[in-house]
């Protein structure tokens, strides 16, 4: 290992434990994601929209051990994912390494998993299984089915 990628990967490794160190060790809420939950007009969902670690406090101080605003375990992960996924790519500035390719191959398989899924439900759905079992779909998946895609037609097993 030359002499100057040790000094890379020791600043990279400082850099990853204090940034660690910090997030676990204080009090201040570094690298965690708080919610208010706000109720819908017609109280039946909740939604959750973004709150900072004051707000947190200020609830708790206010009423301790409240549910309104509360640490989101969901949004943390996907803070630090994100956080260390662009950490990732960026790594490949340093050279070809294991972090930058599992980066790209996380990226390339989300993006296939995303279009099929928009393939399945665009396409397959309406085009296909709704002109097949059109009343299973309707009840199903798509309640606005109707109209002549509507119409049973045994036709479409064929490409099924």
């Amino acid at each position: 290992m030359s002499r100057e990628t040790r000094i890379w990967l020791v600043i990279m490794l400082l850099g990853a434990a204090g940034l660690l160190g910090r997030a676990l060790l204080t009090e201040q809420g570094m690298g965690r994601e708080y919610v208010r939950a706000v109720p819908t007009a017609d109280n039946r969902w909740v939604q959750y929209d973004a709150a900072t670690y004051g707000d947190y406090l200020r609830a708790e101080a206010a009423q301790p051990g409240q549910q309104a605003v509360q640490l989101s375990v969901p949004r943390t992960i996907g803070l630090w994912c994100a956080a260390f996924f662009t950490l990732a790519i960026f790594s490949f500035l340093w050279g070809d390494n294991p972090f930058y390719k599992i980066a790209e191959s996380v990226l390339v398989g989300v993006s296939a998993a995303y279009w099929m899924v928009v393939a399945f439900w665009d396409v397959l759905v309406p085009n296909l299984i709704g002109k097949i079992w059109p009343g299973v779909v309707q009840g199903w998946a798509m309640p606005g089915l109707s109209g002549p895609e509507a119409e049973r037609s045994l036709i479409y097993v064929v490409p099924l």
